[in-house]
């Protein structure tokens, strides 16, 4: 149960992080519970 509300967390805060960005940013999840975010400049 907790594992699979965790996974939904993931994919909103992923959503949300895409929904965000523009276009000289790159957003991507790095390891498990972690995202990158990569800025131009």
């Amino acid at each position: 149960m907790w594992h699979q509300a965790g996974d939904e967390v993931l994919q909103q805060v992923g959503n949300l992080l895409n929904k965000y960005k523009n276009k000289t940013m790159l957003v991507g999840r790095y390891g498990g519970e972690e995202f990158i975010i990569f800025l131009a400049d």
